[in-house]
């Protein structure tokens, strides 16, 4: 049917404007936190999308803190850990992934 169609083509190209940019090492339900190890850079502002086995989560990035606590705007990439708040939504993670949504522009340079 054509509605099966488009949404493989939907889905298709949604991947194709998001990378990887971490995972999650652990999460604190006290906070709703989660300590990301990241892979591609992360900055405030990013509309990212935690893919969990609960279900994907869409938000953006509101907060940012390295493991001494101190507040960063962006973490550059591999070798860096930070803490991030979380979606109010999000109850529980124990397996995560979080990928940053790619703008139209940096989606057309890969």
């Amino acid at each position: 049917a054509p509605e099966e169609t488009q949404r493989y083509r939907d889905s298709s190209s949604r991947s194709q404007r998001q990378i990887f940019s971490g995972e999650v090492m652990k999460f604190d339900s006290e906070t709703n936190r989660a300590l990301i190890d990241v892979k591609n850079k992360l900055t405030i502002g990013d509309e990212v999308e935690l893919l969990t086995s609960e279900g994907n989560h869409s938000f953006t990035l509101t907060s940012m803190t390295n493991r001494h606590n101190e507040p960063v705007n962006c973490a550059p990439g591999s070798g860096h850990q930070v803490w991030i708040d979380l979606d109010k939504n999000i109850k529980e993670v124990k397996l995560g992934l979080l990928c940053r949504n790619l703008t139209e522009e940096a989606a057309q340079l890969d």
